[in-house]
């Protein structure tokens, strides 16, 4: 076998071990504005293990997509809540909900 035979054998291996702990999760969520998307989404890929963010703005929802091996979904919901949003049954902390831009506070539906 030759080593660059012996090298795809083990990349590819390597990538179907990855794909086995990739986790979904929906979060329910208070009102996001495309603008504000922007700011939760790069917080929130910026956590462990976070593969990918999206949003569904009509069923109020994050989409995350992560490693299991280091991150839990329990976890993602509490930075959720720890920087001002809701998730799911957990209320936002209501220090940081505060500080939210007033169009994720309410629900007027684009940033000002």
């Amino acid at each position: 076998m030759t080593r660059i035979t012996f090298l795809k054998i083990f990349i590819i291996g390597d990538f179907l071990r990855e794909d086995q702990f990739l986790r979904s999760l929906e979060i329910q969520t208070n009102k996001i504005c495309e603008r504000c998307e922007q700011w939760l989404g790069k917080s929130i890929v910026l956590q462990k293990g976070v593969r990918d963010v999206e949003f569904d703005f009509l069923r109020q929802i994050i989409k995350i997509k992560y490693d299991s091996r280091k991150n839990t979904a329990e976890s993602i919901r509490q930075f959720i809540v720890s920087i001002g949003y809701d998730a799911d049954s957990q209320k936002a902390d209501i220090q940081k909900r505060k500080i939210l831009r007033d169009c994720c506070f309410t629900t007027i539906p684009l940033c000002k």
